[in-house]
């Protein structure tokens, strides 16, 4: 079973785990978005969760390692994540998830990042109520980590 995503102007074809029905977490309310650091007003942690590609958030320049870490207000099964990284990504990060936004359990590391659409499509569905990216080396040295656009998709 094929299951189309939707990141601003850009549509997905990705199959879906187990023919489960899923939908992007960020229709939820009440969630948050909080990070370690952010660059400006114009770039907030928010920003990366709020379905614009026009808009994105920005780390700290000075700050090696950051996270980002996204609350679902409620425990789900998490089939796809997807990342929309700027031109200044992450080299290497985790995705670590939680179910109580204290102990965390790594699902994904990424030791070759790129710019551009990252889609993570887990082959069995991961538990957790909050998801973080956990960023340990920068592209480039002068700038942060940034990500226009983070959606999490999971069974309904």
């Amino acid at each position: 079973m094929f299951r189309y995503i939707v990141l601003g102007f850009m549509v997905l074809s990705v199959p879906s785990v187990d023919g489960a029905m899923t939908m992007n977490l960020d229709k939820y309310e009440p969630w948050s978005v909080t990070a370690s650091s952010d660059n400006c007003e114009e770039s907030t942690p928010a920003m990366a969760a709020d379905n614009n590609l026009a808009t994105r958030w920005d780390s700290a320049h000075d700050e090696e390692k950051s996270w980002i870490m996204f609350d679902y207000g409620l425990r789900k099964y998490i089939e796809t994540i997807v990342i929309a990284w700027e031109e200044v990504f992450a080299k290497v990060y985790r995705i670590q998830v939680s179910e109580d936004g204290e102990r965390w359990r790594t699902v994904f590391t990424q030791h070759q990042g790129q710019a551009g659409l990252q889609v993570i499509q887990f082959s069995s569905m991961v538990k957790g109520r909050y998801v973080r990216v956990q960023c340990s080396r920068k592209a480039s040295d002068d700038f942060g980590y940034s990500i226009f656009e983070f959606q999490v998709f999971a069974e309904q």
